[in-house]
C-alpha cells in the first residue's frame, strides 16, 4: 500500500504538468468528510473522469481513448477465455467427478474461474463507461459499431453454444442467437464485409479445433499411459517368476541344520514359492484381456 501511495504521488506530480486544473478539484474532493484515505481508493482523475467538469486537452482524451479501447478488448478476450474454461470445468465435473471431497475441490476451481470472469468483466465495464464519457467530447457518434464494443449484460456472458437465457424456451438449434462477444470485431479476423454466418462458422470451428487439440493431447497421454501399463505388468509377472525361482532355490540351500529344522525350512520355502506362483497366475488371469482393450483403443484413435 505504501508503494502504491508513492506511485500515486508521482502520478499526481506529473499530472499537474499536463492537467493543472485537476489540482484544485483534487484538493476540493480531499476535503470531503467521507473521502477515503486508502491508496487504492484515491481517484486518478483521468480525462474521462473530469471531461464533463474541467477543460481537458483533446490530445490527452485521444490517448486515453486508445488506451481504453485496447484494455476493453483485452478484458473481453479474458471473458471469452474464462467462459470457455468454466464450460469445460463444468463438463468435467458433471462427467467424471464424484464424491464429496472431489466435488468440493471442483466447485472451488469453478468458483475461482467465475471470480476471474467477474474481474475481467469489471475491467471491461470500467473501460466502457470511460469510453461512453469520452465519446461526446471527441465527437465519436458511431464508436460502438466501429470498435465492436457494447454494454456487457449478464445474458451476454455465456459460451458460444449456449442459448440466450431470456429466450431459451423459444429458441431451437436453427434459431439460437449467439452472444455478441463471439461475433464482435475483437473476437474475429477478416474483412468487415464478411458474411455473418461465415464469421460464426469460423468462430465455432475455432472452438472445435481447441476441443480437438485437447482431445488429441489426452489421447496421446492415454497411449503413453498404456505403454507404461504394459511394461509395468510385464515387470510384475517377471518379478513373481524371479521370486518363485529364488524361493525354490532356497529350499535346497539349507545346510548344517537338523533334519527336523531343515524340513520346516524347506516346507516354508516351497510355500513361499507357491504363493508367488499363485500371485503370478492371478495377475495373468486378471490381465488376460488387457492387450485386446489396448488394441481396441489404438484402433479407435487411428479412426
Amino acid at each position: 500500500r505504501n508503494a502504491l501511495q508513492r506511485t500515486i504521488e508521482a502520478w499526481q506530480t506529473a499530472q499537474q504538468l499536463y492537467m493543472p486544473t485537476v489540482a484544485a478539484h483534487r484538493s476540493r474532493d480531499a476535503a470531503l468528510p467521507d473521502r477515503s484515505s486508502l491508496a487504492e481508493d484515491l481517484p486518478l482523475y483521468l480525462p474521462s473522469d473530469v471531461v464533463d467538469l474541467l477543460p481537458v486537452d483533446q490530445k490527452l482524451q485521444e490517448i486515453e481513448w486508445e488506451l481504453r479501447v485496447g484494455i476493453a478488448h483485452d478484458a473481453l478476450e479474458d471473458v471469452r477465455r474464462f467462459v470457455c474454461a468454466r464450460r469445460k470445468l463444468l463438463e468435467v465435473k458433471g462427467r467424471f467427478i464424484s464424491g464429496q471431497h472431489h466435488n468440493t475441490r471442483a466447485r472451488g476451481v469453478i468458483k475461482r474461474c467465475e471470480t476471474k470472469i467477474t474481474q475481467a468483466r469489471s475491467k471491461y465495464d470500467a473501460c466502457y463507461d470511460a469510453l461512453t464519457r469520452l465519446a461526446p467530447a471527441l465527437d465519436k457518434t458511431g464508436w460502438r459499431r466501429e470498435i465492436g464494443l457494447q454494454k456487457l449484460e449478464d445474458k451476454d456472458v455465456r459460451h458460444i453454444s449456449d442459448p440466450d437465457p431470456e429466450e431459451e424456451d423459444e429458441q431451437t438449434e436453427g434459431t439460437r442467437t449467439v452472444s455478441w462477444i463471439w461475433t464482435t470485431k475483437g473476437a474475429r479476423s477478416g474483412d468487415d464485409d464478411e458474411d455473418e454466418q461465415e464469421i460464426l462458422m469460423r468462430e465455432r470451428t475455432a472452438v472445435l479445433r481447441i476441443e480437438w487439440c485437447q482431445t488429441r493431447a489426452r489421447a496421446h497421454r492415454f497411449t503413453e499411459e498404456a505403454q507404461l501399463l504394459q511394461e509395468e505388468m510385464r515387470r510384475v509377472l517377471q518379478y513373481h517368476d524371479w521370486q518363485r525361482n529364488w524361493w525354490t532355490e532356497r529350499a535346497d540351500a539349507w545346510e548344517g541344520r537338523s533334519a527336523e529344522h531343515r524340513e520346516g525350512l524347506v516346507a516354508y520355502a516351497h510355500r513361499q514359492a507357491h504363493i508367488r506362483a499363485s500371485m503370478r497366475a492371478l495377475c495373468q488371469k486378471a490381465w488376460a484381456s488387457t492387450a485386446e482393450w489396448l488394441l481396441l483403443g489404438a484402433t479407435l484413435e487411428e479412426d
